[in-house]
């Protein structure tokens, strides 16, 4: 192929996809074990009378091992430090509320309602996660028909300029400009599709997400990698054009 493939920034953007599928997953499986811990647990109303003190011991106990499952489990991710590094009650506050994680840390009991809340916000947790990860699965797609399309469109371009701009003629230099017109209005097209795509997901992503590629892409190199192909392909295109009218304004 003449013409070089523009698509390093896909290559990378595979791998942020691949980290951040593998710790959702993590993330879910932690959620999942926390879960089953929690619902194993035996909430208790304290009442009045002489067994309160012992039924207030034994719910005290129970809100223990709820903190220490959530630490052995959800705060137990082999990314945690790098992605969180956050207390055991920050980080809950975050995942499961900051009603449910003052309750957790700081009431007497593990109360029915508390242990509803609990499963309730975890489910929603694990839910949350198994969204991102379907996200996760669609953008990878939208990589692959990118690679594609730029693909093709670099071997069209090789194809146009097979025979060199110098040595056309001025008929084959206006019709190699029109070609390559034609393309240019093509990137065009994807740059405002990928633009309308990514403003359509900002309005259906999971709070707290405020954007697709600059959730996915933060520590990438550039935050939105299909734009930047894009654009690089556009230059690819503006440079043959470019030669092609400085050609055709030497043969008029």
């Amino acid at each position: 192929m003449g013409t070089s493939t523009p698509t390093g920034p896909i290559d990378a953007a595979r791998r942020a996809l691949e980290r951040e599928r593998r710790q959702l997953r993590e993330e879910v499986d932690a959620f999942t074990a926390f879960g089953e811990r929690v619902v194993e647990l035996e909430a208790t109303q304290p009442r009045a009378g002489r067994r309160q003190t012992r039924i207030a011991a034994s719910s005290s106990t129970a809100l223990e091992s709820v903190r220490d499952a959530y630490a052995e489990t959800v705060m137990d991710v082999s990314h945690y430090e790098l992605a969180y590094d956050e207390s055991l009650g920050d980080h809950m506050a975050g995942e499961l509320g900051e009603e449910v994680a003052a309750a957790v840390t700081s009431s007497q009991s593990l109360h029915p309602p508390l242990k509803r809340s609990l499963i309730t916000t975890i489910n929603e947790a694990i839910r949350t996660r198994k969204r991102v990860l379907a996200l996760i699965d669609g953008e990878e797609e939208r990589l692959d028909e990118a690679e594609r399309t730029v693909v093709d469109t670099i071997e069209r371009i090789d194809s146009i300029l097979d025979q060199p701009i110098d040595r056309m003629e001025f008929n084959s230099l206006r019709l190699t400009r029109e070609r390559l017109l034609d393309l240019r209005a093509e990137c065009d097209d994807l740059v405002d599709e990928r633009q309308d795509f990514l403003e359509q997901q900002r309005r259906e992503l999971p709070d707290p997400m405020t954007g697709l590629a600059e959730y996915l892409y933060q520590y990438c190199e550039t935050t939105f990698p299909l734009l930047a192909v894009y654009a690089r392909l556009a230059d690819v295109i503006d440079r043959s054009i470019e030669r092609t009218e400085r050609r055709l304004s030497e043969a008029s």
